[in-house]
């Protein structure tokens, strides 16, 4: 799969995900449809008191367990 496009790469996007304090219902607009990667939310959302889902040290052996599957340098200490 990773040889697949030499010129244009799998690219990969680690993400740390936050867990709201209060749930919000984003509704379903017209402007979010198609085939699309990205979208811009047009509804305001109250970020407040957000948590990480993982607490760090999950996250970070999350992290090298991907990167060492990818055969790419992980983090030590």
């Amino acid at each position: 799969r990773l040889h697949w496009k030499p010129m244009m790469p799998l690219s990969l996007l680690l993400l740390r995900v936050y867990e709201l304090e209060n749930p919000v219902t984003v509704p379903y607009l017209p402007e979010y449809g198609g085939c699309t990667s990205w979208i811009e939310v047009l509804t305001n959302v109250q970020l407040g008191n957000m948590k990480p889902v993982l607490d760090d040290a999950e996250y970070q052996r999350r992290i090298d367990d991907i990167k060492g599957s990818l055969g790419l340098t992980v983090a030590t200490g």
